[in-house]
């Protein structure tokens, strides 16, 4: 099961989406600074989504950018959603 921090982001990002502010529906990350809309987001939560399988790398140059897939989507809706990328898979 995800962090409640880690579903209050995808929350925010299925908010942001419905609105058409495709801005604040991106995982920014910069150097050190995270970024989700006009938000700080953690390294940590970030690094959650991603081995989660919740959010997508869509970079381009030097700043990291990351957007919702189906999987975030679900997961927004219900914590104890497991992908299944993640079925079957060890966790460590």
């Amino acid at each position: 099961m995800i962090s409640k921090r880690a579903q209050e982001v995808l929350q925010y990002m299925v908010a942001a989406e419905e609105n058409v502010d495709l801005e604040a529906a991106e995982i920014v990350r910069e150097g050190g600074s995270v970024w989700v809309g006009d938000e700080r987001c953690s390294s940590r939560t970030l690094n959650e989504l991603l081995r989660w399988c919740l959010v997508s790398d869509c970079s381009f140059g030097s700043v990291e950018r990351y957007r919702l897939n189906e999987n975030g989507i679900k997961a927004a809706a219900d914590r104890t959603y497991v992908p299944p990328e993640m079925l079957g898979r060890k966790r460590v």
